[in-house]
């Protein structure tokens, strides 16, 4: 079940934010009734992107701290790029430095990448391209990085690109 809710927090996250509240507050539940579970860590990452939307930004941060916290748990770490663009993106991003904002997503795509998450290891990859380009670092050095990116995606062509549309897909609902 929470596997489904996984899935479906992906899917909810940006066109449908009441059903994502209403999803991660079950999946909160079902952790606190069942215990930790591989999905644990996103379950407080929705939830703390609920909290943070509605202005609770301690509440938030705390959450997302907690879902990064239990990744170092390697039973629970099976997510971990996805907790990491969740986190990072929708909750610290408000309260943390962008640098660090950046390394954070530098981290989540070499976790997808090593863990086989290339949908999540790029969207991290992106996000850390996007930060360091509203951080004001140097334009030549963004410019290489966004053309590595480009490179990468266009060297897994057929999966990437089925990544991505499924990506965009799912952000279209």
């Amino acid at each position: 079940l929470m596997k489904l809710y996984d899935l479906l927090g992906t899917i909810f996250h940006s066109p449908m934010p009441r059903l994502l509240a209403a999803m991660s507050l079950r999946m909160v539940e079902l952790t606190m009734e069942n215990g930790l579970t591989p999905t644990a860590p996103m379950a407080f990452a929705f939830y703390g992107e609920v909290l943070a939307g509605d202005g609770n930004q301690t509440d938030a941060c705390r959450l997302g701290r907690l879902a990064l916290k239990l990744l170092e748990t390697e039973k629970l770490s099976m997510h971990k790029a996805a907790v990491f663009m969740q986190v990072y993106s929708s909750i610290l991003w408000a309260t943390e430095p962008l640098q660090s904002i950046i390394e954070a997503h530098k981290l989540g795509q070499k976790a997808g990448q090593q863990g086989g998450d290339y949908l999540y290891g790029g969207i991290n990859w992106h996000l850390a391209i996007s930060t360091s380009l509203f951080a004001g670092q140097d334009l030549n050095l963004i410019k290489e990085n966004a053309k590595s990116f480009i490179s990468e995606i266009s060297r897994q062509k057929g999966y990437v690109d089925t990544m991505i549309l499924t990506y965009w897909q799912t952000v279209a609902l």
